[in-house]
């Protein structure tokens, strides 16, 4: 079942205008499907890709900034290759 998002327009015949909610990630509870895709590309997590409303919105980049589907722990992440990166450098 689709979900809606109200987006605060109203029309002029008085029905409110919606879109479709973003699909949940399947792997964490804190993000969409969409921001962990782009979290496990990026070597800065799924948190450096909020809105600045939800950067700026503190109990949301706290959820999202410990987002288990981008950190360096997972394997297959940009920052899991960093991090592999930076260990092998250590090693020369």
């Amino acid at each position: 079942m689709t979900r809606w998002i109200d987006t605060g327009m109203d029309a002029p015949d008085g029905h409110a205008w919606r879109r479709p909610a973003p699909d949940d990630c399947p792997d964490c509870d804190c993000c969409t499907a969409a921001l962990c895709e782009g979290g496990r590309k990026s070597v800065f997590g799924c948190a450096f890709l909020l809105s600045q409303a939800d950067k700026a919105d503190k109990a949301i980049w706290d959820r999202v900034s410990k987002c288990p589907c981008s950190s360096a722990e997972k394997s297959g992440t940009m920052a899991h290759a960093l991090a592999e990166h930076r260990a092998e450098q250590e090693k020369v």
